[in-house]
């Protein structure tokens, strides 16, 4: 095993992989959901009005949503349902 000296390098080479590794959580900052429960939830907002699981979708949605028209149009009729 290789030691070096206690004069700041080492320090220095933890800091510069700590800072790497919170840089990379940070992209993955919000909560990620599998498929099957992004469905239940999905499922139960709009089919039964649950507002907890609209909320948790809600925090959960991705930055970016690669859909088709159609798809965001469904979406947002499903949202509206949920809202009244």
């Amino acid at each position: 095993m290789h030691h070096r000296k206690a004069d700041g390098s080492l320090m220095a080479d933890f800091s510069n992989r700590l800072e790497k590794l919170e840089l990379k959580s940070a992209r993955h900052s919000r909560p990620r959901l599998s498929p099957e429960r992004r469905k239940l939830l999905t499922d139960c907002a709009v089919l039964h009005g649950d507002q907890q699981a609209s909320q948790v979708l809600s925090e959960c949605r991705p930055t970016n949503i690669p859909s088709s028209n159609e798809q965001r149009a469904a979406a947002i009729a499903a949202g509206l349902r949920v809202d009244s």
